[in-house]
């Protein structure tokens, strides 16, 4: 007896759409956040003005981590992506402030470590997003809810 393979239902319009506008703000959000290191290590050879880009990236980055925020809760309601990128998107915009205030109270010992998880995450959030069928893996059917008798 031969098995049929059934293939995983195709995702509807609304969510690749949503799922693409995560794409692009995800990619600008690890963009900048790759950036940042670049920036302080240029600092610390005796480029002093890239201190002040520095400054200046960091808070671009609470900008971008507010509309990550956004993408994230469409990829979860219209999109129907799951709960995951949602949560790893208000991660970062707890974590940005938080960084941008250990920074500027030079508080480098938490500073540092905090900078790297977030541009660790911000690049794990774009790995998750441009997976080649990530819409296909990830997208759940609405379930039928049943009338109450």
């Amino acid at each position: 007896m031969a098995t049929a393979e059934v293939a995983a239902p195709s995702p509807p319009a609304q969510t690749m759409t949503t799922l693409w506008i995560y794409r692009v703000v995800s990619v600008l959000h690890a963009l900048l956040m790759v950036a940042q290191p670049i920036l302080i290590g240029r600092f610390l050879e005796g480029d002093f003005g890239s201190l002040s880009a520095h400054a200046a990236v960091g808070g671009i980055a609470m900008l971008s981590a507010t509309l990550l925020l956004v993408a994230g809760v469409l990829v979860w309601r219209p999109g129907r992506l799951g709960l995951q990128p949602l949560i790893w998107s208000a991660a970062m915009f707890v974590l940005i402030p938080a960084q941008l205030a250990m920074g500027y109270t030079r508080t480098t010992s938490v500073h540092i470590p905090l900078g790297v998880a977030i541009v660790a995450g911000s690049v794990a959030l774009v790995v998750w997003a441009c997976r080649p069928g990530r819409a296909r893996m990830s997208w759940r059917p609405r379930t039928p809810v049943e009338p109450v008798r």
